[in-house]
């Protein structure tokens, strides 16, 4: 009996201490698994750079490190972690394509892993340069640079603005500078859903002249300007003359021509700037420094007269005459004909700075004009004034740039097809 005691003691020994250890062991590998964070999921399971996606799973209070592959994200906040989802946005400059997003906790003993994608990042715009750099309102600039096709949005400081992309439509933009910008320098923004990016520019609001009725005056005459941003006006000049103005409205005001005035560009000064106009307003006034042709023609031109072509002239003409006893009488048959050609001259042009002529206007030439060129190029054009002798003075400079003047060509310039027309000149010459 003792000896069956003594086996059944020697056997249940062993056994009593196989079941404690593996109770033992048992509880050290449960135990850390009840904290060890898991990732489930990730939605969305693909995205950009900069995307906000949710990391979902359970156990994540404590996550105090977050890599995508090697890039540890740094702008994550544990403190807004809750034991199921963690907020996380995706860090830049990821390669593209497939990699683990990684959790870890602060001790360093908990890990979990998933799979995600890191998707193509739509780019945003890039200015490289705009043409031009300072303009006036509703003009329109050509910006260049890339990543253009998804712009949604063009300002001006803030202002809204009108654009359209060109065929290229990565590459070149058209930009409507807005009517309502602010004047001085500025940015413009261009944006898109991914970014924005900017360039320095000025808007221009000074005055613009666009046209002046009439274009021909005496002085004391009143000439009414035409154009844009009048309102505020504090000066207005012919030439380097003071005039006396009323602005009417924001596009139109009217000015006396003072005694004395030569023809010049009209020029209307406001707080936003200087506005000078494209062409000159004409001033009549007698007298002649160096006479072309008075009376006859003068001697400068070498004897060289050119037949030309598209008419007849003669210079014998007696009756209409500005002065003086003769006039040249000129027939035009349209259109573009020069049958008045002078050259073989070599004037100096420093000492003068207007080209005076008279002009009569025979039967049908309301509406006709005559191109006045200097050495074979076209030059400044005049409207003829049918029935009357009217003095045109018209700065050189509106002419020509040329310093000496060799050929003068009086040139049909309405640019249609009609009977013939007959001017009468006199009184030609340089002031």
């Amino acid at each position: 009996m003792n000896k069956i005691i003594k086996n059944l003691l020697l056997i249940s020994i062993p056994l009593a201490a196989a079941v404690f250890f593996f109770a033992g062991c048992k509880k050290e590998i449960t135990n850390p698994a009840q904290t060890i964070p898991v990732i489930k999921e990730i939605f969305p399971g693909s995205a950009i750079a900069k995307a906000p996606i949710v990391i979902k799973g359970v156990n994540l209070q404590n996550v105090s490190k977050i890599q995508f592959g090697t890039k540890l994200v740094t702008d994550f906040n544990p403190a807004t972690n809750t034991d199921s989802s963690i907020n996380v946005k995706v860090p830049d400059s990821l390669p593209l394509g497939e990699t683990f997003v990684q959790v870890y906790q602060s001790d360093g003993k908990g890990y979990s892993a998933y799979k995600f994608t890191v998707l193509l990042t739509p780019p945003v715009p890039k200015i490289a340069s705009v043409t031009p750099t300072t303009a006036l309102p509703g003009d329109v600039l050509t910006i260049t640079g890339i990543n253009f096709s998804l712009v949604r949005s063009v300002k001006f400081a803030g202002v809204n603005a009108s654009f359209a992309p060109t065929a290229d439509t990565n590459t070149i933009m058209k930009v409507t500078v807005p009517w309502d910008a602010v004047a001085g320098d500025q940015f413009i923004k261009l944006t898109n859903t991914n970014g924005a990016d900017s360039i320095a520019f000025n808007v221009n609001r000074k005055p613009v002249i666009t046209s002046f009725t009439p274009g021909s005056v005496r002085a004391g005459d009143v000439s009414t300007v035409k154009g844009l941003r009048f309102n505020g006006a504090s000066s207005v000049k012919l030439g380097t003359t003071a005039t006396a103005f009323t602005v009417l409205n924001d596009s139109i005001l009217t000015l006396t021509v003072p005694a004395g005035a030569l023809s010049g560009n009209v020029s209307i000064t406001t707080p936003n700037g200087t506005g000078v106009s494209s062409t000159a307003l004409t001033v009549l006034v007698a007298g002649i420094a160096f006479p072309i042709w008075d009376e006859a023609l003068s001697s400068n031109w070498n004897g060289w007269l050119g037949g030309g072509w598209g008419g007849t002239f003669n210079q014998t003409n007696t009756t209409p005459v500005r002065t003086g006893a003769k006039s040249l009488k000129i027939t035009y048959s349209p259109q573009w004909g020069v049958p008045y050609q002078l050259g073989g001259a070599n004037i100096p042009l420093a000492a003068y700075t207007t080209f005076k002529i008279s002009i009569f206007g025979g039967p049908g030439t309301s509406g006709k004009r005559v191109n006045i060129g200097f050495n074979e190029s076209d030059g400044k054009t005049i409207d003829i004034v049918e029935g009357v002798w009217t003095d045109y003075t018209i700065p050189l400079s509106d002419i020509s740039s040329a310093t000496t003047l060799t050929h003068l060509y009086l040139k049909e310039y309405s640019g249609v097809a009609g009977p013939d027309y007959i001017i009468y000149v006199d009184d030609m010459g340089l002031n």
